[in-house]
């Protein structure tokens, strides 16, 4: 049976890494908030074409999910629509969020929610919805202007 690769990080060898590591080493600050974290931030925050101290690193994508939930207001017990076949972290970060998971069935070619599904859903939802989630599976581009 041929190996089937579902991800395979893309690392830059230890000679691109050697700069990093010796500013690390001369700032002596290895976390949050050292010269490296800011330069991060200010750099993402270029590349997706947003201002200086609007991108937020975090130590986990679970509580990067969980701030974006919390930052759009939802009111809390709210459902939380997101695909039925996701990591679990999904589901945590609605909870720490403060909504309620609400699963959904995921269209069987993409492996995604289907945004008009989605809309049916929420419509005949049991609650009110207060976010959904549309999980990119594999990392694989959702069609943006089908969820706008």
């Amino acid at each position: 049976m041929p190996e089937l690769p579902v991800m395979r990080p893309q690392l830059p060898d230890e000679a691109a890494l050697r700069p990093y590591l010796r500013r690390l080493d001369a700032a002596r600050i290895y976390s949050n908030h050292g010269p490296l974290h800011e330069e991060l931030e200010r750099r993402l925050a270029a590349h997706v074409a947003r201002p200086a101290g609007t991108v937020c690193l975090v130590a986990n994508a679970t509580l990067g999910l969980t701030l974006a939930l919390a930052a759009r207001g939802a009111a809390p017990g709210t459902l939380c629509v997101m695909p039925a076949w996701t990591f679990v972290a999904t589901a945590q970060a609605a909870v720490l969020a403060g909504l309620v998971p609400y699963f959904v069935d995921v269209d069987p070619e993409t492996w995604a929610l289907d945004p008009d599904a989605v809309a049916d859903v929420c419509r005949r939802a049991p609650a009110a919805v207060g976010a959904v989630l549309p999980v990119s599976p594999f990392g694989r581009a959702l069609d943006k202007a089908a969820w706008t």
